[in-house]
């Protein structure tokens, strides 16, 4: 709603860090590194629509209430389930149609989603006082902000590329 910004304040140093390389990849004049925002889509909205949902019946199941279950709400998607399988579809065919995609760039980009990502929750669990604070990629792992270039061929995450 209204005021958003002013009632929350400014992001965490792990949100602004992700905030960053995503502001990074969509300035960028490069066609390769832009089209590394894929696996940022396929982290994030794939992830809250699948393991997100996951998370969202245990909160609610601890704590019994869904009020700060918001994040995790996809009221105007009918069918979540449905929904990924298109969406997965759309990405695939863009990676697929795309000379610019480098598909080990793209899967150490993923990792790198996953890893903001997971300092961001570690963050939060810290602010909760479930946890340590997480160090910021700069400090602790400087790789993870150029995972794209750096990440092995032998990385942990595969993204499926379906080919028609």
């Amino acid at each position: 709603g209204g005021g958003w910004r002013e009632t929350l304040g400014p992001p965490s140093p792990p949100c602004a860090e992700y905030v960053a390389r995503i502001t990074e990849l969509g300035a960028s004049a490069e066609a390769s590194e832009a089209a590394l925002l894929v696996a940022h889509a396929y982290t994030r909205y794939l992830g809250d629509l699948s393991g997100g949902q996951i998370i969202a019946k245990a909160l609610r199941r601890h704590y019994g209430a869904d009020a700060a279950m918001h994040f995790y709400r996809f009221d105007a998607i009918a069918s979540p389930s449905a929904f990924k399988k298109v969406y997965r579809r759309a990405l695939d065919e863009l990676m697929t149609s795309s000379a610019a995609v480098d598909a080990e760039a793209l899967v150490a980009e993923a990792n790198a989603a996953f890893s903001f990502n997971a300092r961001i929750f570690r963050h939060l669990d810290a602010v909760c006082g479930l946890a340590a604070p997480a160090p910021s990629p700069s400090a602790a792992a400087p790789e993870v902000a150029t995972a794209a270039a750096a990440a092995p061929a032998s990385s942990s995450l595969s993204l499926s590329i379906e080919r028609e």
